[in-house]
Order: structure tokens, then C-alpha cells, then sequence
């Protein structure tokens, strides 16, 4: 098969199976408030459109003998958001067995219905008090007795003042600060405030456009921490708290199962951010109405937990927080769901699974093929179909209409959509994934393109279904595919099968690649037709300069005043070094901009001695300063020598020399180097593993990773400098690498790339060829998740791969494994980049992004080689 615009169609020959369409509708014992249509319009709907419809009621809703996929082919869920949570397992157990589900308002599982006295009620947390509310500070009179702040380091101080409210009468209390250094929050005493029965803590707060976050902390009066975390924006909201939902936070023998924070025993509550939260720079927030509710119960299981709340504190306090045991994974497949301005939400649909690595980095991959629904006149219902081919839920669709509003029946837009929603699902074969897989054929590396095809519940008759590839992003409309065909002559591949109701098929076709073989930009597509009716499409694109262009615009308006983007040193320089790739592609000035006030930035922030400062704070044990870290900002410091006016370059490469002098003051007598400053006792030999030091400390232990995150700086720094010492320091350091059988995956993976590149010592460089070889091209393809693990990470060894590839050897395993990198990090299938376009984390975005980009995007792709640092 030549090389092509790859355009095959694939023919399917489908026998019709008469069978009955029932759809099961949750006769829900809710309000009509929380309900977005009522179990009888809704069957009286849906029996018109000749479904065959039972009303299941709660308790057959548990039941695992009514709810299953030979009893009801989809279920229905009209509530918002509410659903009993000992329902969830059953559910899921009935979407693992191919069952489709079907939720009409809110965010799913996210209130919960309980049985109280033989009668099953939601219980929910109220917008208005409806019993007894204790003031705890409204700041009428002032700044009340005992307001304070508490801040993480030297120099920082929440600044408290109050204002008078805009338009309105009242007070309220702002407090800011100018450069956030640690955390900073307003402590407020709670000690007076009652019992048990004040179960909700209310307050009001807004932040500025810095300050999209907010951390709660709650101490009991034995000191215990307890966290949450809620999101924050410039418009005033109301917060409404469960108390006994805070979550333990790094408190021993506190938040086990069974235990909870006791309204009765509260302390006080703080109300901030960390730097890890929000970023450096100017930080403020604005709090009134501090009060205590009395409530019906004061039992953790009485409301259900926000799983987005859960996931929120987790990501901002890391693993000192302790999650509940209960949350069902199907409940927690909604943990990233975002409410909209206008009502609806949005989620991502990922894996179930355990994480991937078993380093325990996350391991979220797309497992789901997600569609939109209904767009009439310029107007859309938000909304998606999850069509499940991996995972837990394999086999399973899920679709949800995600207007938090009742009675959607009433509207015909509404009704329309839930009505070509359950056609698509119940009536028309789908394409339920849609995914290229990379290998090795003959020798040569290959891309095949295999489309998963479900039938429907009732099967089809004849089903046609195409597979596009196209170098380039020209789009090809689905229904063009056949006359295309016909006019160009491609060879045609068909394919017959008979599709039971449900079943699942696979479609394949190899793509070798050759000169019109694109991996960098391409589109491939997928159709399905039913006699000479469109069924389903489905699409990906993989654009490596568009999406870089989307990370790099959205790096320019993260970046902060002083010149940071996260604020962490290590994952700043990868943004900067990816602004520098772009800069390159495209002459934009404002990235290559960017980049330099980053560097200027660790130059105002050096330490005296020639450390580079991490962005990890001054706490009361001092500073920790690692020369691991600072190895890495160095590799960002000497690519800016390259881009920096000349009258700065001597500034930059003093910079470097000093850091470089740092790093050697810390050699010890067996040639290694300590790992630096450090505050814990696992840095050194005469202190248990988790001590913590009364002050930062010389480590005098040594440590592997220590030269493999300096060496590609190193090796850059010698080249610039061309003196003697210097090179003979790369041959120590890189013989030290090669003698501890350091592998080169990761930050190690980069620095066997710059240290073969720029060392020129022949035999030194074939030992780092044998390295990668050995180490770093056999990893990838039993990794399920190289190029985003670690947090981003990992994602440089993108790079050093297709240096390795187009360098060092044209191993066909090593350019299979480019190709899969590419599409992994690139494409809408797995959204650790594309979710910078949405606001994403620059974390994130500076890891993944400044990683893969650095070299690749620019010298990688184009050259296959770093560039030169002269």
C-alpha cells in the first residue's frame, strides 16, 4: 500500500434485530426544584417517540437485578444532581456491563438522597439561614479583637483595612499584600461560636484578578488542621460551609475513617492562599458576613461530598490530606467538573483507573469520546456523550444535559436535544473512539488508525464507516469522503461484519510513514453512514506549532509582574525555554521578551553565594537551596545567552559562573557533590530521615540526582566558557553519571542529550549513546505514560528522544515513540496542554510545554539537535 492522503472505505454489513427499546425513568422522590423534568411528562414524551419507558423507583433503582442491561437499555436521570449515594456502585456496576445512563441537570452525584423514618429525602445545604445564626465578624464596628495574619515568611504581612461597601451599606474587610512570598491568611477566632448543632460556617469574599483561589483552614482546640479549598473570583459570592466536610491536613491520628471535625470543638478559621495556589505578585481578598448556622445535622454522610472540593484541596496542599474513604470512582469521574456563568458546567472525561505509573504519577488518559449536543439558531445546551472504550467503564456510554434549571421539557431546545441524544444512543451506530497507535512494521515505524464502532441497541442495516488521514489541517466534510474516493482513485478496503445490538468493532488501517507522511500536522477523521444517512463523525488533529503558539500566548498573560510563572525556579526556566522555541518559529518578540525578564528575574533574586533561589520560600527554618534546582534553572539561564541584549550577556554569564562556583563549593572529598542547603534530616548523615532542622543546614550527602540535574547545564556552561577546568569538570561529572547506571529517562534523559552534544570527548559521547540506547528507547514503549508523568516532568524526554533518533540512531522504535510523544502531548486526547487553553494551570503548562517544546519544537523538529549556546 502506497503512501497517501490515506482515504479507505470500510463496509459493514449489519442484519436488523428486532428489539425492544426500554428505557428505565427514576421516578425521583425529590422536590419539584430539584428536578429538571418530571417522571410523567418524561414517559409521555418519550413513549410518543415509540420508546418503551418504565418507571423505576428508588428502591428498584438500587437493585441490582432491575437495573441491567438485558432489564433496561439506558436509564434516566431527571434530578439535579441528586442521587442516592448507595446507588452509585450498583450504577456503575450496570455501566461496566455495557449499560447506557443518561443524567438531565447538574453535575451528577454531586447532592445526596437519603432514607430518614422509612422516607427517602435530600437533604441540602440551604442558601438562607434557616434556624439560629451566631455573628462571628462583620465588621461594622471596625477590625474585630483577635484578627490576625498568619504568613509563611519573613517580610510578608497581610495589610488589613476596612471599606466601606459599593452602593450599599456596610463594611467589609480587605486584606492584600503586595508580594506574596508563602501563604498568607486572616485568622479568625471561632472559640465562642456554639455547638454541634452550628454545623455551617457562612462567609462572602471576593479576590482580585490574581486570586482565583481560596484555602480554608479550621483548627479544633486540639490543634488539628482542617482544609478546603474553593474557588474564588472578583465578583462577590456567597460560601456556604459543612464544616464536618473539612478535610485532616497533616495532623496525626485526626481524619481516619469515622472521624470528622467537630463544629463544637472549633478554634478559629483562616481564610488565604499559598504561592502554590495563586502565584507570586499582589495578592487580595475581601471578606464580610463571617457567621455561624445552626442546621439539621452535623454528620459527615448527611450531605454529600464535593468531589471537585476534595480534588481542589488535594492538588493545592498535596499528600498531608486525608480524602474520604467512600467516594465511588464513577462519583469521582465528575471530580473535575466546572461550573459555567450561564448555569451549565463542564468536566473532563477521564480514566477511572488506578494511576498509570508506579511512581504514583498521575495517570489520566482520555478513555472516553466526548460529544456535544444540540446548537439550534446560535443557541447550544451544554452538555456531552461519553462513549467508553478503556477503563473502568469500558463499554459504557454516559451522557449528561447540564443546565442546572427545572422542568427542561418546557422548552423546545431542551427537549430536542434529550430526544437526538437518545436517538444517537439508542439508535445509531457511533464511533466510540478514535485513536492512532504507534509500532514498528518491517523495520520502519508506523502509525495505525483504528476507529471503534459501536452498534446500536435495535442493530442496523448496511453501515458504511471511512477513515481519513490528511498531512496538513485541511478539513475533508465527511460526506465528501465518498466522491473524493471516487475521484482520486485511492484503493478501496473493505471490510463485512455483523454487529450484534451493542457490540463493539474495531476498524484498523496501517499508515507507513514515508515523504508525505506528516506526524507534526495532520487530521484524521472518521465516518459512519447508514444507507446514504451520516450517523456519526469523529475527528482529532495533531498541530505541534498551533498548539505550542496557544502554550506560549497563554505563558506571555500568566506571567507575573517580577517575571515568574509558577514561581517555582525548575518549571519557570521550561516555560522560558519554550517561549525561546517560539520565539525562533516565529519571530514574536513578546515570547523571546518574556523569556529574558524571566532570567532577569533570577538574577535580582540570586543568593549572595551564588545560588539560585527555587521559589520555594524563607520559612522559619530559613532557606533551602538545592543544587539539583538550581542545575536546572541554569539550563534556562545559559539558553537565554543566546537572546539576551548584548550589554546584559555579561551579566547572565556571571550569573552562570557564580551559580557554577556554588555548585562546586558543595564537592565532596569523593568527587560527588551534596545535594546543598537543606531543612530535613535526610540530607544528612547524623539525622533521622524526618527530622526537620532548626535551621537550613550543609547536606554532606550525595546523591545521583544531584549531577543528572546539573550535568546538561554544566555541559552548555563549559562550551561558553572554553576553559579547561570547566571541561575537565563534565568529564568528572559525566563519568560519575555513567559509573552510578543513572538512567537516562526524565531530567536524565536530558542530561545525557546535552552532555553528548556538547562534550567532545568521543568515547565519553558513545558511552552516552550506549546510555540512551540501553536505557532510554526501550522505556518508552512500556510506559503508558512517559510524556506527562512526574507532573509534566517527564515530558522532556520527548526531546532526547528525537535527538536520539535523528543524531544519534534512526532506531524505528525510538521515531515510533516520537510519533506516539507527539500525538500524546499535542492532540485533544489527552488534555494536559490543551488545558492551558481554558485557563489551565501554568504548572502544568511550563512542565508538559516548556519541556517538550524546548528543543524539539524548535531545534528538535527542525533540526533534530540543541541548539548551539555560543
Amino acid at each position: 500500500m502506497r503512501t497517501r492522503e490515506l482515504l479507505v472505505m470500510i463496509l459493514i454489513s449489519v442484519a436488523a434485530v428486532a428489539h425492544a427499546q426500554t428505557i428505565g425513568v427514576w421516578d425521583a422522590p425529590v422536590p419539584g426544584e430539584l428536578l429538571a423534568a418530571n417522571s410523567d411528562a418524561l414517559t409521555a414524551l418519550l413513549t410518543a417517540e415509540g420508546y418503551e419507558v418504565r418507571k423505576l423507583s428508588t428502591d428498584e433503582l438500587l437493585d441490582a437485578t432491575t437495573l441491567s442491561p438485558a432489564e433496561l437499555h439506558m436509564v434516566l436521570i431527571p434530578t439535579i444532581g441528586v442521587y442516592p449515594p448507595e446507588g452509585v456502585p450498583v450504577l456503575r456496576e450496570y455501566l461496566q456491563a455495557g449499560g447506557t445512563m443518561v443524567s438531565m441537570g447538574g453535575v451528577p452525584f454531586d447532592r445526596r438522597l437519603q432514607k430518614s423514618d422509612g422516607q427517602w429525602q435530600a437533604l441540602m445545604l440551604p442558601d438562607d439561614p434557616t434556624d439560629e445564626v451566631r455573628a462571628i465578624a462583620d465588621f461594622e464596628a471596625g477590625i474585630p479583637e483577635g484578627l490576625l495574619t498568619v504568613q509563611g515568611g519573613e517580610g510578608e504581612d497581610f495589610g488589613f483595612e476596612v471599606v466601606d461597601h459599593e452602593g450599599e451599606a456596610g463594611k467589609y474587610l480587605r486584606a492584600s499584600v503586595s508580594e506574596l512570598g508563602q501563604y498568607e491568611y486572616v485568622r479568625i477566632n471561632l472559640a465562642d461560636t456554639g455547638d454541634d448543632s452550628f454545623s455551617i460556617l457562612h462567609f462572602r469574599a471576593r479576590g482580585d484578578e490574581n486570586s482565583a483561589t481560596l484555602g480554608m483552614e479550621m483548627n479544633e482546640s486540639d490543634e488539628s488542621r482542617w482544609k478546603m479549598v474553593l474557588p474564588l473570583s472578583t465578583e462577590w459570592r456567597d460560601y456556604t460551609i459543612f464544616i464536618p466536610h473539612m478535610l485532616s491536613y497533616a495532623t496525626e491520628d485526626r481524619g481516619d475513617e469515622g472521624d470528622q471535625l467537630h463544629p463544637s470543638k472549633l478554634l478559629r478559621v483562616s481564610l488565604g492562599f499559598t504561592k502554590g495556589m495563586v502565584g507570586g505578585g499582589a495578592h487580595r481578598i475581601d471578606l464580610d458576613d463571617v457567621q455561624r448556622w445552626r442546621f439539621a445535622s452535623s454528620k459527615p454522610e448527611a450531605i454529600s461530598w464535593s468531589t471537585r472540593m476534595i480534588a481542589a484541596t488535594v492538588d493545592a496542599y498535596g499528600d498531608l490530606v486525608k480524602t474520604p474513604g467512600e467516594s465511588d470512582p464513577l462519583a469521582t469521574l465528575f471530580a473535575d467538573a466546572v461550573e459555567a456563568a450561564d448555569g451549565g458546567w463542564s468536566v473532563t472525561v477521564s480514566d477511572l483507573s488506578p494511576p498509570l505509573e508506579k511512581d504514583g504519577s498521575l495517570g489520566r488518559r482520555r478513555v472516553g469520546r466526548v460529544r456535544g449536543l444540540s446548537v439550534e439558531d446560535g443557541n447550544a445546551i451544554p452538555g456531552m456523550v461519553a462513549n467508553f472504550h478503556d477503563g473502568d467503564l469500558a463499554g459504557a456510554s454516559l451522557a449528561a444535559i447540564t443546565l442546572n434549571e427545572t422542568e427542561l421539557l418546557d422548552q423546545p431546545l431542551p427537549q430536542k436535544t434529550l430526544l437526538e441524544t437518545l436517538s444517537y444512543l439508542l439508535r445509531c451506530p457511533r464511533i466510540v473512539a478514535l485513536e492512532p497507535s504507534f509500532g514498528v512494521e518491517d523495520g520502519k515505524p508506523e502509525m495505525t488508525l483504528t476507529a471503534t464502532v459501536a452498534g446500536p441497541a435495535l442493530g442496523a442495516d448496511e453501515v458504511w464507516c471511512a477513515l481519513t488521514y490528511s498531512p496538513g489541517l485541511n478539513e475533508l466534510a465527511p460526506e465528501q469522503v465518498p466522491q473524493t474516493l471516487a475521484m482520486t482513485g485511492v484503493p478501496q478496503s473493505t471490510h463485512a461484519a455483523t454487529l450484534a445490538p451493542r457490540e463493539r468493532i474495531h476498524i484498523s488501517e496501517r499508515l507507513p510513514t514515508g515523504p508525505l507522511f506528516s506526524t507534526s500536522q495532520y487530521r484524521a477523521s472518521a465516518a459512519v453512514w447508514v444507507d446514504d444517512e451520516l450517523s456519526d463523525t469523529a475527528e482529532f488533529t495533531v498541530d505541534v506549532r498551533g498548539v505550542m503558539g496557544d502554550l506560549c500566548d497563554f505563558l506571555v498573560e500568566r506571567q507575573t509582574e517580577e517575571g515568574t510563572f509558577t514561581g517555582s525556579g525548575f518549571v519557570d526556566e521550561r516555560a522560558a525555554r519554550g517561549l525561546l522555541a517560539m520565539y525562533d518559529i516565529t519571530g514574536d518578540e513578546r515570547y523571546r521578551d518574556a523569556a529574558i525578564r524571566w532570567g532577569e528575574h533570577e538574577i535580582d533574586i540570586q543568593r549572595e553565594d551564588g545560588g539560585y533561589r527555587m521559589g520555594y520560600g524563607i520559612g522559619t527554618q530559613g532557606e533551602a537551596c538545592y543544587v539539583a534546582d538550581g542545575g536546572e534553572i541554569a539550563i534556562g539561564m545559559v539558553r537565554l545567552l543566546n537572546y539576551v541584549p548584548e550589554d546584559r550577556r555579561a551579566a547572565f554569564a556571571e550569573s552562570l559562573q557564580r551559580y557554577f562556583d556554588y555548585r562546586e563549593s558543595f564537592r565532596l572529598d569523593d568527587g560527588t557533590i551534596s545535594v546543598g542547603w537543606v531543612i530535613t534530616g535526610m540530607w544528612m548523615r547524623d539525622y533521622p530521615d524526618d527530622s526537620k532542622l532548626e535551621k537550613a543546614m550543609r547536606s554532606d550527602v550525595s546523591r545521583g540526582f544531584v549531577v543528572g540535574c546539573t550535568l546538561a547545564s554544566a555541559a552548555a556552561f563549559a562550551h561558553v566558557t572554553g576553559e579547561a577546568a570547566d571541561r575537565a569538570m563534565v568529564v568528572h561529572d559525566s563519568r560519575w553519571f555513567l559509573d552510578d547506571g543513572i538512567k537516562t529517562t526524565s531530567v536524565m534523559a536530558e542530561a545525557a542529550q546535552w552532555a553528548h552534544y556538547f562534550t567532545p570527548d568521543e568515547g565519553l559521547r558513545g558511552e552516552f549513546a550506549q546510555r540512551m540506547k540501553k536505557t532510554l528507547v526501550p522505556w518508552m514503549p512500556d510506559s503508558r505514560s512517559w510524556w506527562y508523568a512526574s507532573g509534566g516532568r517527564a515530558g522532556v524526554t520527548l526531546s532526547a528522544l528525537n535527538y536520539y533518533a535523528t543524531q544519534i540512531e534512526a532506531d524505528p522504535v525510538a521515531q515510533a515513540q516520537v510519533m506516539r510523544g507527539i500525538y500524546e502531548m499535542v492532540s485533544e486526547a489527552v488534555p494536559v496542554l490543551r488545558g492551558s487553553e481554558h485557563g489551565g494551570s501554568a504548572a502544568a503548562a511550563g512542565d508538559a510545554g516548556g519541556n517538550w517544546g524546548v528543543e524539539f519544537a524548535c531545534g528538535g523538529a527542525r533540526e533534530g539537535k540543541a541548539k548551539d549556546t555560543d
